[in-house]
């Protein structure tokens, strides 16, 4: 059933319903009670007597149990029909084909190349260190006396130094527009983002939960890399 989009509990308590439906119903069709009697209503007086006849009690007892049971069947009913016909009215659900990203425990191993300070060549594939920006590769920085040094090709050779020849493990997260797959990567039991960020080498992400934020804040205090001086995020100079 589940390919067909039914949940077997949606159809097990639509099952029940209608028996419990069938139940409710029993005393008026065995003429019993009426559904336009009225709920019971027993009234006592002072001295806890029953102030009603005693066949009129039972017959509005009859017509309240019918009404009750009714009431609640008909929305356990309305519940298990809006559980089977959901699947349909919602729309199928998202392919695991589609190119808006791979499921997050995708993971690329290998030797890298370095292509710029913040993306790598890994087996074919080019993978983003996610939660990092890395100056451009012709960008140029201040440093503390104002002279321009080029922080954009440092920032390569620093993601070079950082993988070497060894075997690097990215777990993908998502893949971005250009179809280049976001990651976290290791090499060994060290973050590699995390160490260019730590180093001075790249921006740390922006944004309220961005990842590396305390890394950044070192390399600031250390003016270390591109905090020695003057250097602008090439997201910033994008929007300007």
């Amino acid at each position: 059933f589940t390919q067909q989009g039914f949940d077997a509990v949606a159809i097990t308590a639509s099952i029940i319903a209608a028996a419990l439906l069938g139940l409710a119903v029993l005393p008026v069709i065995a003429g019993r009670a009426s559904l336009n009697a009225p709920f019971s209503t027993r009234r006592y007086n002072a001295d806890g007597e029953n102030s009603n006849k005693q066949h009129v009690n039972q017959d509005a007892d009859f017509a309240g149990l019918a009404k009750g049971l009714a009431g609640i069947i008909v929305i356990s009913l309305v519940v298990g029909a809006g559980l089977l016909v959901a699947p349909y009215l919602s729309g199928p659900g998202p392919s695991t084909d589609s190119p808006a990203g791979p499921a997050a425990s995708e993971s690329i191993e290998g030797k890298a190349k370095a292509l710029t300070g913040d993306v790598m060549a890994i087996g074919g594939e080019k993978v983003v260190l996610r939660g990092i920006e890395a100056p451009g590769l012709r960008q140029t920085c201040a440093d503390r006396r104002g002279r321009k040094w080029r922080c954009g090709r440092s920032a390569l050779n620093a993601l070079r130094k950082i993988t070497g020849y060894e075997t690097i493990v990215c777990n993908v997260s998502q893949t971005d527009a250009e179809g280049r797959k976001i990651a976290d990567c290791m090499v060994g039991d060290k973050n590699i983002a995390a160490s260019l960020v730590e180093k001075g080498a790249v921006f740390a992400g922006t944004g309220y939960f961005r990842a590396y934020g305390s890394e950044e804040a070192d390399a600031k205090a250390a003016k270390r890399g591109i905090w020695q001086g003057k250097a602008q995020r090439p997201s910033e100079a994008d929007s300007q």
